[in-house]
């Protein structure tokens, strides 16, 4: 019987060494694929273009309400050829306008009562319809103006 514990013992032991060996190795491949990830981004500007679209939106923004910031982004969503422009315009472009604009509130009290009280997406196309837009070319931003109101409510601007 003492064989048979020791023969047990050791199993689990070889098991316990696999798995750990198994999740370093994994860790390590993580770790190599996101700095190579990393550098790609890195090599293809793409950082640079975000960084740079924000600072677009945050002057845009500057001497312009947060209603402006909206109409800016969905014109120039409209004006996008790929989803990637699209993406960039609707998250960093609007969301960097809109944390410097002239704060509105009406803009986040609209969001946070219609979806409460209706499904996101029935609003998002009276939103659309609103700004005489196609749904496709607004959608997004929409998305960006619900992000940005959810954020806001849970963090609110500090009045010194």
């Amino acid at each position: 019987m003492g064989n048979t514990r020791r023969r047990e013992l050791n199993k689990g032991i070889r098991i316990a060494t696999w798995a750990a060996a198994i999740l370093g190795w994994s860790v390590i491949a993580i770790i190599v694929l996101a700095i190579l990830f990393s550098a790609v981004l890195e090599r293809t500007g793409f950082v640079d273009k975000l960084q740079s679209m924000e600072v677009e939106g945050r002057e845009f923004g500057q001497s312009k309400s947060q209603a402006s910031c909206v109409s800016e982004a969905i014109h120039r969503v409209a004006n996008c050829e790929s989803l990637w422009c699209e993406s960039r315009v609707s998250q960093v472009f609007l969301l960097g306008c809109l944390d410097v604009a002239t704060r509105d509130s009406s803009i986040c009290a609209n969001v946070r009562e219609h979806t409460k009280s209706e499904a996101p997406a029935t609003w998002a196309q009276r939103f659309c319809d609103e700004h005489d837009v196609e749904f496709v070319d607004c959608y997004s931003v929409f998305l960006g103006l619900v992000g940005h109101c959810r954020d806001a409510s849970s963090h609110p601007p500090t009045v010194p």
